[in-house]
C-alpha cells in the first residue's frame, strides 16, 4: 500500500473515569500529534508503503503507518511488541529493523488469535505475516514472562498486550528494565476509536502510574489514531512540527492496492 496526501479545510462524552480525566488533560495541555501532518512529514522523507490484513481484530490501519514512520525517522534498530496476532505490526518494520521481538499469547490461549478465530468462525490466521527467520518469537503470557531473557534493549516498543489497567502496568514496568535509553514506547488502544476523545478504561491510567513526572510531561496521543506515546524529551524537536491539534484540517489518503495471497501451509 502506498500513499500520497491531500489536505482539506473545513470547519465529543462517556463516563468519567481516571483515565478520561487523564485523556482531558493531554489535550489541554496540547500534547496532541496530527497522524495525517506527520505521515505528510514521513513521505516527504522516505519511501513509506505496508501490507497488511484488514482482519476484524487487527489494528486501524493508520496505526501501523505511525509505528513504521516513527521507527523510519529516529531510525529504530530493534523493534519489541507484546501482543503479535497475525503480525501485522511487526512484518511491517521488519524492513527497517535490524532486529525484531515478539512476546504473544500461547496459541491455547483464551485470548490468543487461534480462539479469536475459533470464535468468528474463520481460519486461524495466527502468526500469518511473522517471518520467523527475522522474528524473536516468545508464546508466552506477557504478564508472566522473564523480560530479562530478551538479550537485545529495543528501541521501539508496542505494548498490545492485556487491555485492563493491571496488564497494561505490569507490561510497561517490565517494558522500562529492558528498553533503551532513549526507546520510544506506544500504547495501541488509549483510546475507543481513532477520533474520539473517549478513553479505553484503565489503559492512561495504568500507563500514568509507571511514569515519573518528567516521562509523563512527555505522553503524547494522536487525533486519527487509538495510539498513545512516550517519546523521550531530546526526540520532541524532531516531531515539533507535528504536534498540534488541528481539528480544521480533514487529510484524506489515496490508496494504490496490489492483492497478496498467503495460504495456509
Amino acid at each position: 500500500m502506498k500513499l500520497f496526501f491531500k489536505e482539506r479545510k473545513g470547519n465529543k462524552g462517556a463516563r468519567l473515569g481516571r483515565s478520561q480525566e487523564l485523556m482531558y488533560e493531554k489535550y489541554a495541555e496540547g500534547n496532541i500529534i496530527s497522524v495525517g501532518k506527520f505521515l505528510q512529514g514521513i513521505e516527504r522523507m522516505y519511501s513509506l508503503s505496508i501490507e497488511i490484513s484488514f482482519i476484524s481484530g487487527t489494528a486501524f490501519p493508520l496505526n501501523y503507518l505511525v509505528v513504521k514512520g516513527l521507527g523510519m525517522l529516529f531510525d529504530r534498530k530493534c523493534y519489541l511488541e507484546i501482543g503479535s496476532y497475525i503480525g501485522d505490526s511487526i512484518h511491517n518494520v521488519s524492513d527497517i529493523c535490524e532486529k525484531c521481538i515478539s512476546v504473544t499469547a500461547p496459541i491455547r490461549s483464551p485470548w490468543s488469535m487461534n480462539s479469536y478465530c475459533k470464535k468468528c468462525g474463520i481460519n486461524d490466521f495466527s502468526n500469518r505475516l511473522i517471518d520467523t527467520d527475522k522474528v524473536e518469537q516468545y508464546m508466552v503470557n506477557s504478564q508472566h514472562f522473564d523480560f530479562k531473557k530478551i538479550s537485545s534493549a529495543p528501541d521501539l516498543i508496542l505494548i498490545d498486550g492485556e487491555g485492563t489497567y493491571e496488564g497494561v502496568k505490569r507490561d510497561t514496568l517490565n517494558i522500562k528494565k529492558i528498553k533503551s535509553q532513549k526507546a520510544i514506547i506506544l500504547w495501541q488502544l488509549v483510546k475507543r476509536n481513532p477520533t474520539s476523545r473517549i478513553a479505553c478504561d484503565g489503559i492512561l491510567a495504568g500507563i500514568r502510574d509507571c511514569l515519573t513526572e518528567e516521562e509523563w510531561r512527555d505522553l503524547y496521543l494522536f487525533d486519527n489514531s487509538t495510539l498513545g506515546m512516550f517519546l523521550p524529551g531530546d526526540h520532541v524537536e524532531r516531531m515539533r512540527e507535528y504536534i498540534v491539534d488541528d481539528k480544521k484540517t480533514l487529510y484524506t489518503y489515496n490508496l494504490d492496492v496490489s492483492v497478496n495471497e498467503r495460504k495456509i501451509k
